[in-house]
């Protein structure tokens, strides 16, 4: 069993729109097999579209993880 911490990630329009997009995937970028297999996701309830210079943060804080 482990525990996952993660830093926040903060999304930043900067020459155009983001979006949209209504989840927000975690997932293994290392193993050759499955390959990106997922370790979680949020689901935001509605779209979210940034204009340019607005800012989305990921807040992982919010959330603890537990991999078995």
């Amino acid at each position: 069993m482990a525990t996952l911490t993660c830093v926040d990630v903060v999304i930043t329009a900067s020459a155009g729109t983001v979006g949209p997009f209504q989840y927000i995937v975690l997932f293994n970028d290392t193993p050759a097999g499955p390959v990106d297999p997922l370790i979680a996701w949020w689901n935001y309830g509605s779209a979210v579209t940034l204009q340019a210079g607005e800012t989305f943060t990921v807040d992982f804080a919010a959330s603890t993880f537990t991999l078995t």
